[in-house]
């Protein structure tokens, strides 16, 4: 699935959205935008992955992604690079129920390099 550019733009101040995808697309990929604006809890707020989702409209955790579920046939897996660093990590099989819940490191103001770079992929076994 490919995020399109200007997802979770509505109201006046969007607290997690998208940009323009990059043409042709490049290291930074689909680059997810948070806000810490006053009204979204300040820069003291965290901001998970499932926020950017639940704006976006869309269900996710580690059962589903919007209306593809997990089943005998098909698994959901996710792997980060945090900070756009090192080698992804697989965080589909630990006991942490991460999709949904994990939280972005990404700083404000953070070079084109410093981006978590997330993949999230549904397929069958």
């Amino acid at each position: 699935m490919l995020i399109p550019s200007r997802v979770g733009e509505f109201l006046q101040a969007p607290v997690v959205h998208t940009h323009d995808n990059p043409t042709p697309l490049d290291v930074r990929g689909y680059l997810v935008h948070f806000h810490n604006t006053p009204d979204s809890g300040g820069a003291s707020r965290v901001f998970t992955l499932g926020d950017f989702f639940e704006h976006w409209g869309i269900s996710f955790s580690s059962k589903n992604i919007g209306r593809f579920r997990v089943d005998s046939n098909h698994k959901l897996t996710m792997t980060v690079k945090i900070k756009g660093s090192g080698n992804p990590v697989d965080l589909s099989n630990t006991t942490t129920p991460w999709f949904n819940n994990y939280v972005i490191q990404t700083p404000d103001n953070a070079g084109d390099t410093q981006y978590d770079q997330i993949t999230i992929t549904y397929a069958h076994k």
